[in-house]
């Protein structure tokens, strides 16, 4: 009589970690409703000790988050019906306690990263989306130190945050008026893209800075109505360009680069929940 064969426990132990690895990460609760349409495109977010939260995003917007890229870039997301940027949805997403719990021991970028991958879970899940991805060679800007070398500052130290507030971040006051708050360069590469001046190009990061960084940029945009806001102020700030150089020693240079575009093969409208 044959006997059944028995795999030695490093062998089980081993296959269960590589199906464990397969699983997709997902959250643990997810509502997803129509969002009110005056809120549409506005797709405020916002990141929560326990998950995400999201109103007025569109589908096009939750891809272009899920995998670190701009929707504002041309051809970077390609395919989808015409909803994926016209319909606009509320999402509030939470994790498990013990996920909550992890998250709280890790820095922002790793957390981040992981929301990334639940967020195309949430998209695969819920809108049943499916893609593929395509290495193209497309005119982009490449971010790199410039010569005098960089002029960002280190962070400093910052005391009672409101709750919710992001460590490392951006903000905006008004065009042409942007400060950094031990902000990554992926945080700036995803603020740039949003500038005229871009031209819906992707900004490609070579400075090689990995760390977070306090920086005040401003510059007069290329959008008429700033220009004429600033001559009324009398207050005259150089071009994106030069004022990357000279106040963060920082240079963009016009390049062809192999870009990651995200096609869209198919997507479904979710039910609400």
């Amino acid at each position: 009589m044959k006997l059944p064969r028995i795999l030695p426990l490093a062998l089980l132990i081993a296959a269960c970690v590589a199906n464990a690895q397969q699983v997709a990460p997902r959250f643990d609760v997810v509502t997803v409703k129509r969002s009110d349409p005056a809120k549409e495109h506005l797709a405020l977010y916002w990141r929560r000790p326990d998950g995400l939260k999201w109103d007025g995003v569109t589908v096009r917007g939750m891809i272009a988050n899920a995998f670190g890229v701009s929707s504002i870039v041309k051809d970077q997301i390609e395919g989808g019906p015409d909803w994926m940027d016209s319909r606009a949805f509320n999402i509030n997403a939470k994790v498990d306690d013990e996920t909550t719990a992890r998250w709280s021991k890790m820095t922002q970028p790793e957390v981040d990263e992981e929301r990334r991958r639940l967020t195309q879970s949430l998209l695969t899940d819920r809108f049943q989306l499916k893609f593929h991805h395509e290495t193209r060679e497309m005119p982009a800007l490449v971010l790199r130190i410039a010569k005098g070398g960089s002029k960002l500052q280190i962070p400093r130290p910052e005391h009672d945050l409101e709750a919710g507030t992001p460590h490392s971040r951006i903000n905006f006051f008004g065009e042409g008026n942007m400060e950094g708050h031990s902000a990554l360069m992926s945080n700036l590469i995803r603020s740039l893209a949003a500038e005229p001046e871009i031209a819906g190009r992707p900004v490609v990061d070579k400075t090689g800075l990995t760390g977070g960084y306090d920086f005040t940029l401003r510059w007069t945009s290329d959008d008429p109505g700033s220009r004429a806001a600033a001559t009324d102020t009398n207050t005259q700030w150089p071009s994106l360009f030069t004022a990357l150089e000279e106040q963060l020693g920082l240079r963009l240079t016009s390049e062809k680069q192999p870009i990651d575009v995200i096609v869209v093969d198919s997507v479904e409208m979710p039910s609400e929940n």
